[in-house]
C-alpha cells in the first residue's frame, strides 16, 4: 500500500491533469455557445483538449512506473 501523502499526490494529480480539464471541455461550449465561434477561443479550446490528453498520458505513465515498476 502506497503512503498516504503519495496518495494524496495522485489524486490531486488526477483531479489537477485530468477530471477538471475534461469537465471544462464538456462545459465551455455549452456555457458559452458564442464563444466557439471566434477563432482564439476555438484554438484554446484545442490546446485545452490537448492539455488533456498529455495529463492522461502522463497520469498513466506515471501510474504504470510507481505502480507496477
Amino acid at each position: 500500500m502506497p503512503a498516504a501523502p503519495f496518495v494524496q499526490a495522485q489524486r490531486r494529480h488526477f483531479l489537477v491533469s485530468v477530471a477538471l480539464p475534461s469537465v471544462g471541455a464538456v462545459l465551455l461550449p455549452r456555457l458559452l455557445p458564442g464563444l466557439l465561434s471566434q477563432p482564439i477561443a476555438a484554438a484554446a479550446l484545442g490546446l485545452g483538449m490537448g492539455y488533456l490528453v498529455d495529463g492522461t498520458g502522463v497520469s498513466v505513465g506515471l501510474h504504470r512506473h510507481f505502480a507496477h515498476r
